[in-house]
């Protein structure tokens, strides 16, 4: 019968120098075609970073694990990045009777390749906590420059230089929400009339109480940057003052039932 594999291969993020996926595919492919194993299946994540397991197709592998013989990587800090889960995962499957193989690590097959591989393990999780402490390192230095650092505010766009700017189409309803708040006109009553109009959130879905209560709370549109910690007034354009911010925090919402009839009590008022 002959040996079985299947590979698994992961990228971290679209801007990150690292092996593309089709690298990895390629020199793993050619790795059990050297070694003469027969590749039974390819699991492949993209964008997700290997300190979690929360990788759909890394999953999906696990749970099939015994459908081949090894597990084949491009190198070990593809399978995992963290100190905890590598270890945990390749027990799994070791008690399926597969094993953990990289393309281009050569781990002895002795009791010295333990201490190799545990030394693997221990400097993928070591280089990946370096690399969250300079990629938050240089997203503190953006935010010093005002920077979106990717952060989507209903209401602004992002120039070439990564600065926020107005989206005119999307203030008009920060300016109508903050607007009719004053007014006393209900949060939900605000939402439903913009869902009506075809206002989204971020992820596509039509407004609703939580965005437009987000909205009115948002104090950067009075052109208060913030991000982690970092807090720069006017660091961006305002769409709204903060006289007007300041009277729609002060508002109590109206009731909404049909038929208010309090009556007259002593001392209302």
């Amino acid at each position: 019968m002959p040996k079985t594999a299947v590979i698994y291969a992961r990228f971290s993020c679209n801007k990150q120098r690292e092996a593309s996926i089709d690298d990895q595919l390629r020199i793993c492919r050619q790795w059990c075609q050297r070694e003469r194993y027969a590749i039974v299946a390819e699991y492949c994540d993209y964008a997700i970073s290997g300190r979690t397991d929360d990788r759909p197709e890394f999953q999906r592998m696990v749970a099939n694990a015994g459908e081949s013989d090894i597990v084949l990587v491009y190198m070990m800090d593809r399978f995992s990045r963290g100190e905890y889960d590598a270890p945990i995962y390749k027990r799994e499957l070791a008690q399926h009777g597969v094993k953990l193989v990289s393309a281009l690590e050569q781990i002895p097959d002795s009791p010295e390749g333990i201490i190799y591989e545990k030394l693997l393990e221990g400097l993928a999780a070591c280089e990946s906590k370096k690399t969250a402490i300079r990629t938050r390192r240089g997203m503190e230095g953006n935010a010093l420059k005002c920077k979106t650092n990717g952060v989507r505010v209903f209401g602004y766009a992002s120039n070439e230089a990564d600065e926020y700017v107005i989206n005119e189409d999307e203030a008009a309803f920060v300016r109508e929400a903050f607007k009719r708040r004053i007014a006393k006109e209900t949060t939900n009553s605000i939402a439903r009339d913009f869902a009506a109009r075809g206002v989204k959130t971020s992820q596509g879905n039509p407004c609703g109480y939580s965005m437009v209560e987000r909205m009115v709370k948002n104090r950067k549109y009075t052109g208060r940057y913030e991000w982690g910690g970092v807090v720069k007034e006017g660091g961006m354009p305002a769409i709204i003052d903060e006289v007007t911010f300041m009277e729609a925090q002060g508002i109590r919402a109206a009731k909404e039932r049909s038929a208010e009839s309090w009556g007259d009590f002593a001392l209302s008022g």
